[in-house]
């Protein structure tokens, strides 16, 4: 009994995913069907090493506009704008 919920919840969990991906491309599309310059944006990412210690080497003086879409998950080659602003460090 306990296995066969537990099957039909993940079951449920992966319905759900599927739906919400599905549904965030056709939103992505109709945005870039709709003109284009809704559906992308763009973030300040700065570059960083790293050396020894586990510690990065930030450069704050040359960031970099990477190109991401206004979207749930990754679109049109590009990241999702609201995974990039939380994560304006890219490691080389």
């Amino acid at each position: 009994m306990i296995r066969s919920a537990l099957l039909r919840g993940a079951a449920i969990i992966v319905i759900v995913i599927a739906g919400a991906y599905i549904v965030d491309g056709a939103i992505f599309e109709h945005r870039v069907a709709m003109g284009g310059s809704s559906a992308f944006g763009s973030v300040r990412v700065y570059l960083a090493t790293p050396e020894k210690g586990n510690r990065l080497e930030i450069f704050t003086g040359q960031p970099h506009i990477v190109p991401c879409a206004h979207a749930l998950f990754p679109r049109g080659g590009a990241s999702p704008c609201w995974y990039l602003k939380r994560h304006t460090t890219q490691v080389e």
